[in-house]
């Protein structure tokens, strides 16, 4: 049987993402095909949502306790709770009353790949934000699987605060990127990412790493006055830019290790001095607009990656594409809560030099599908940005 054919297959979707119990009721008592409040459609229910060792036994208890509420409830006095219905309640009023091990659970998103993602009940826990899903992520994500088959081909895909990491996995599992990185900074937060990509399988892992990023590290060696000369080099045209390479050069740094050995890559080659940054075709955020005070190593590691990656590109394949379609770009997804901190980010884009273009209008659209796989609450989806970021 299809998945879109499966009854309540709309309210199963909601459910295993964890969506407000009052949204997966909306769907339930619209998915008419078959009358969920018989003993017969409240099995079927159960079935679709696999409370029992099933992939719905690893959402949050108190989460399953409250949907399973919410169903009693609307059953009310007019029809009889089926024994299934009232058992796995039980079942999970005392298994919430229970000390938990850890504060996570498990969300599934039935795509073309089926994808488990684990998460964090809170923030904190060391990991802080990075283990909790946000709604930025889904609508990033949406946006990524809407696209034709040709805009991730053979490119190298990046995602900044990955967390989760669902845009990157979203990436990996249903475009044609050579290779996806999923990057991100607290230990747990990457450890947890470890095991969201381990569950894709062998045949989508081999594609995909995760790596320890520090904004700090990466932004710092792509200066305002670094970005305008790889421009400067950039209208030089091809046949000059072969030969011309922008490099960050701290002299209190190299003064410091004159005496010592010169740094060695694989290779064997000198690489004293140069500073080592991610290269990608596509750089990924989401939710990452959201502390002031970080917004300039987060738009400085953006500009770095975007330089460096135009950089090595022009010295790879001078002539093989023109340079506009040789781009490195970022795509950026928020929730707009505070206007300032929107305007701040605006202002650091503009400081660095790099072009903006808005993309919010038909990335809502993309989301707001009926058949779109990911849910996104309604207030979220309003307040959704989606840019794309370039080098000026």
């Amino acid at each position: 049987m299809e998945k879109a054919d499966r009854p309540f297959a709309s309210a199963r979707r909601l459910f295993l993402q964890q969506a407000p119990c009052g949204d997966v009721m909306r769907v339930v008592n619209a998915e008419s095909r078959v009358e969920w409040t018989s003993a017969c459609g409240q099995r079927a229910l159960l079935a679709a949502f696999e409370l029992e060792h099933g992939i719905g036994a690893d959402l949050c208890v108190k989460y399953r306790r409250r949907v399973l509420k919410h169903l009693m409830s609307a059953l009310g006095r007019e029809h009889e709770v089926e024994e299934t219905l009232l058992e796995d309640y039980m079942s999970a009023v005392q298994e919430a009353g229970q000390p938990k091990a850890d504060g996570w659970h498990t969300l599934t998103f039935e795509l073309a790949t089926m994808m488990r993602v684990r998460v964090s009940n809170s923030i904190g826990g060391g990991a802080e934000t990075g283990c909790v899903l946000w709604p930025a992520a889904l609508f990033l994500s949406a946006w990524v699987l809407d696209r034709p088959e040709e805009e991730f081909r053979g490119k190298r895909v990046v995602e900044l605060g990955a967390g989760v990491g669902l845009a990157g996995l979203t990436t990996a599992t249903h475009t044609s990127a050579s290779a996806v990185t999923l990057t991100d900074f607290m230990p747990p937060t990457l450890a947890n990412l470890c095991g969201n990509v381990e569950r894709l399988g062998a045949n989508i892992t081999t594609r995909v790493r995760v790596q320890h990023l520090d904004w700090n590290e990466v932004g710092r060696f792509m200066p305002p006055t670094l970005a305008n000369l790889c421009g400067n080099v950039e209208r030089l045209g091809a046949n000059i830019t072969t030969r011309v390479r922008v490099q960050h050069l701290d002299w209190n740094e190299v003064g410091r290790c004159e005496n010592a050995a010169p740094p060695e890559n694989a290779s064997g080659e000198d690489r004293s001095g140069e500073a080592q940054v991610v290269e990608a075709d596509v750089i990924l955020a989401a939710d990452v607009v959201y502390d002031p005070t970080l917004l300039p190593v987060l738009v400085g590691t953006i500009c770095a990656i975007l330089a460096h990656s135009d950089a090595v590109a022009r010295q790879t394949n001078p002539t093989e594409r023109p340079a506009c379609q040789r781009q490195t770009r970022a795509l950026v997804a928020c929730e707009r809560r505070s206007d300032e901190t929107w305007r701040q980010f605006e202002d650091e884009l503009s400081r660095r030099g790099l072009v903006k273009r808005d993309l919010s209008v038909h990335a809502r659209t993309v989301a707001a599908k009926s058949d779109c796989p990911f849910f996104i609450p309604e207030e979220s989806l309003q307040r959704a940005v989606l840019v794309e970021l370039t080098l000026g």
